[in-house]
């Protein structure tokens, strides 16, 4: 996650993420969940944009405070209804949030015009809100000179939501605690992934409040986390497939029933393994070569059973 200045502007590219590994831990005293997950990003992008003004800009553009910053969200790429994109575009999105909290670390006012161009489907389990943020951060402190170390934009991630310290990472990392604990994780071979994502979307808030329903972990439980890790690392993509694991797709799938669908289906495609990412509602498949994928993604998508992407592991 690179700003790239081009003219007077900067932009990035804020990637999604799938979760290959996702186990549900205690609560903690704060009322979160310790998580331990393995994330790789893939090549599903949003598109964050900074210019010094509005003008030029034909998006509609809501000013956040007095300070002079704008923001505006372009999402036709994903057919939103009307009141998804106004919260999108509301004061609270992670993009004007993110810029404040960085302006106010550097000790200045926040300026320019901030432009989100959404690829990356909502309430899907893909990480799009935490990446924005995280691409946010990167690009603010380029363009406004802010010179805040890697330390400190990870302290300022950590205010704004779990995943978000992950996506100021450069590729696959265990994550722990709540998601900020970021191990960064090296030998994973590239792989090809099929996407599935439902109509419907799945609140994080909702399915983490069913989390208490669930039976306890087996005491004695293989590590699978170690165990993915180094079926992945020698290269065995097909063989990871069977420690690979979401402690919430059960919860999910009562909520949103495609989650088993799209699994079946993908399954019957011929896909090595198939998991729900997140707290869903997408599920992936992970296909032999990129060839493979987009054979699965036609058939798919000649089934209706939601928005297929194809994608890989990478940046």
């Amino acid at each position: 996650m690179v700003p790239r200045k081009v003219g007077t502007d900067w932009e990035v590219l804020a990637p999604a993420k799938l979760n290959l590994y996702l186990q549900v831990q205690s609560k903690r005293s704060d009322g979160f969940h310790d998580l331990e997950t393995l994330m790789v990003p893939v090549r599903l992008f949003d598109h964050l944009r900074w210019s010094p003004s509005n003008s030029g800009n034909t998006a509609p553009a809501a000013e956040i405070g007095s300070e002079g910053l704008s923001f505006s969200v372009d999402a036709r790429a994903l057919n939103l209804h009307p009141e998804q994109v106004t919260s999108l575009e509301s004061s609270e999105n992670l993009v004007p949030r993110a810029a404040r909290l960085l302006a106010t670390r550097i000790g200045c006012p926040p300026r320019g015009h901030f432009q989100l161009t959404k690829r990356i489907p909502l309430q899907a389990g893909l990480g799009g809100g935490s990446s924005d943020a995280a691409a946010t951060l990167r690009l603010a402190n380029a363009c406004w000179n802010g010179g805040l170390s890697e330390v400190e934009l990870t302290d300022i991630a950590a205010q704004l939501g779990s995943d978000v310290p992950f996506f100021l990472q450069d590729g696959p990392a265990v994550c722990r605690g709540r998601g900020e604990l970021v191990s960064t994780t090296s030998g994973l071979p590239k792989m090809h992934f099929v996407l599935v994502k439902p109509p419907l979307g799945l609140s994080t808030a909702a399915v983490f409040q069913e989390v208490a329903a669930l039976p306890e972990r087996e005491s004695l439980e293989v590590d699978r986390l170690s165990k993915l890790l180094e079926t992945l690392q020698i290269g065995a993509v097909g063989a990871a497939c069977q420690w690979m694991t979401n402690r919430l797709e059960a919860i999910a799938a009562q909520m949103a029933p495609e989650v088993l669908r799209i699994k079946a289906s993908l399954r019957a495609a011929g896909c090595w393994g198939q998991m729900m990412t997140g707290s869903g509602s997408t599920v992936f498949g992970i296909a032999r070569s990129a060839t493979h994928a987009r054979w699965i993604a036609r058939r798919l998508t000649a089934q209706r059973i939601g928005t297929v992407f194809v994608t890989s592991s990478g940046w």
